[in-house]
């Protein structure tokens, strides 16, 4: 199969491909028919960067290798900012291939690892993960780096065929990954961002669509979001630099409360580290922030949380958490309350303890 790239010649010559990263990818990729049945997948709640992640890597496999592709992802977006996203950038998203499982050649994973998906039962096996969080894969192609947004890494792997930005299509994964690049190192100023990341920003920010950039970054808020402000105000444990709160029980079209509020706590005097939790049906949900140089979040989050059910990187990470045989459905209102707040002190101990050294 031959490239559509300038920057490669019809034998499939590698050598004019800068990074090895880029290399590695071309070579697999290259190898594969256009009939080739390909989906690619994120983590289980789609944030920015793994949606335009997704999306450029859909384009990279049309333009350059004449794969088509699907991009899924178990979880349902619902963070009003993502929402618009996805809408105004006419992103489609899907909870589940179109085939079977067993039918797809190629499955890419975005801005998180195969275990992070929820899709590791299904799919027989994984090919390709890009992403910028530090795990030890055994795949065909894992491009991991360091840099501050899996948007970076996917600017750059585009970068390296040489694709035609000026398109419809460019203008709107340009948008895409500037505003994932922006949301993952919040505007370039976390302390994980890299040069790469400067690099991608440059780039990009002279091929958006700005007005669609801008109704992206002004979204609406809910109304929803006021009381449940007000909730975890009044429901905040603040020890040190440390703030819990809780948020109860919310349902899954208001979760994404979680690192909104989260984010916002994250500002007040005096605090370093915040932990925003609710009970989401049968899951503890987590958002977790700091800012403490001392603290890995990863680490901490899967210390509080349990190996497989939490993660996260320098800043931020999650988690969710089965409730085992506390949760049913059946449970009433009272019954269902005395188990937030049991969970809750239970959370908020581990917490205090875990950062005394207990």
């Amino acid at each position: 199969m031959s490239g559509n790239s300038e920057q490669d010649d019809e034998s499939g010559n590698t050598d004019l491909f800068v990074s090895p990263e880029s290399q590695r990818l071309h070579e697999y990729l290259s190898q594969l028919d256009q009939e080739t049945k390909a989906v690619i997948t994120m983590q289980y709640t789609p944030d920015p960067d793994s949606m335009a992640s997704a999306l450029g890597v859909q384009w990279l496999l049309e333009a350059r290798y004449g794969i088509s592709s699907e991009i899924i992802a178990k979880g349902q977006v619902s963070h009003p900012q993502n929402l618009t996203m996805r809408n105004v950038l006419g992103i489609q998203l899907k909870d589940k291939p179109k085939y079977d499982y067993e039918d797809y050649g190629l499955v890419i994973v975005v801005d998180t690892v195969p275990q992070n998906t929820g899709f590791q039962d299904e799919f027989p096996e994984f090919h390709v993960v890009l992403d910028h969080h530090h795990f030890d894969l055994d795949l065909p192609v894992t491009d991991i780096r360091a840099v501050g947004s899996c948007s970076t890494i996917v600017w750059d792997h585009l970068q390296q065929v040489g694709v035609d930005w000026s398109t419809d299509r460019g203008v709107q994964v340009a948008t895409a990954l500037l505003f994932g690049l922006l949301n993952d190192t919040s505007d370039l100023l976390s302390e994980n961002r890299g040069s790469l990341d400067i690099q991608a920003h440059s780039d990009l920010i002279t091929k958006v669509d700005r007005k669609k950039l801008q109704e992206i970054m002004l979204y609406s808020l809910p109304s929803y979001l006021y009381d449940l402000r007000v909730m975890s105000v009044n429901n905040k444990v603040l020890q040190d630099s440390m703030l819990i709160s809780s948020l109860g029980s919310l349902t899954r079209k208001k979760r994404d409360a979680l690192p909104l509020i989260a984010d916002e706590f994250m500002r007040m005097e005096g605090v370093e580290t915040v932990v925003i939790h609710a009970i989401v049906g049968d899951h503890i949900e987590a958002s977790v922030r700091s800012k403490n140089s001392a603290i890995n979040v990863h680490d901490f989050c899967q210390r509080i949380f349990g190996e497989k059910y939490a993660g996260g990187k320098q800043g931020a990470g999650g988690a969710k958490t089965p409730l085992g045989f506390l949760y049913s459905a059946d449970d009433d209102d009272e019954l269902k309350q005395e188990i937030c707040n049991v969970a809750s002190r239970i959370l908020t101990q581990r917490i205090l303890a875990f950062m005394s050294g207990g």
